[in-house]
């Protein structure tokens, strides 16, 4: 598997929990969509950078922000 492969797997697997998670009712498990949400985004930023889709960076740094949030205020806050 090349480092690309790995990268669409990551952003497939982690981003596709995060959105299931984050549309569950249980806020126990909905909280958790941020934390994997969050997981997704180092992806995100490795092939935006990669291949010079600027747009979709600032689309990734928007994410980080909203799963941050999600992190604060359904974990800390």
């Amino acid at each position: 598997m090349t480092i690309e492969q790995f990268i669409q797997v990551w952003i497939c697997v982690f981003g596709g929990i995060a959105i299931w998670l984050v549309g569950r009712k249980e806020r126990e498990w909905r909280r958790w969509g941020y934390v994997v949400g969050f997981i997704s985004q180092p992806a995100w930023f490795y092939t935006t950078i990669k291949h010079h889709q600027w747009g979709i960076f600032l689309v990734a740094v928007w994410y980080t922000y909203s799963w941050l949030q999600g992190i604060v205020n359904h974990w800390v806050g």
